[in-house]
């Protein structure tokens, strides 16, 4: 697990809190975002040598992988949950 608690923002404090459930095909993280919102806000959860992003959910509604897996999370304030589907690459 990865937490990060409060870090200092322009926008107010930030914590996230990653979990890795690999054997299950999921990634879990819990971001508190600033109460007041970037001009752009995205996120990218490093995986282990080997996985890839093949999905993600924020609050159950699906979300588009952009570059390098990463998440536009742009307008979203206060507490986020997104689940990311992984999976391990073929090699």
């Amino acid at each position: 697990m990865l937490k990060v608690e409060r870090a200092p923002t322009m926008f107010g404090p930030v914590s996230v809190k990653s979990e890795s459930r690999l054997s299950r095909g999921e990634v879990a993280v819990d971001v508190e975002a600033p109460p007041r919102a970037p001009a752009k806000m995205s996120l990218r959860v490093p995986l282990p040598p080997g996985w890839k992003v093949t999905a993600a959910t924020l609050g159950g509604n699906p979300l588009t992988l952009g570059a390098n897996s990463s998440l536009d999370l742009t307008g979203h304030t206060g507490q986020l949950s997104l689940r990311l589907k992984v999976e391990a690459a073929k090699p």
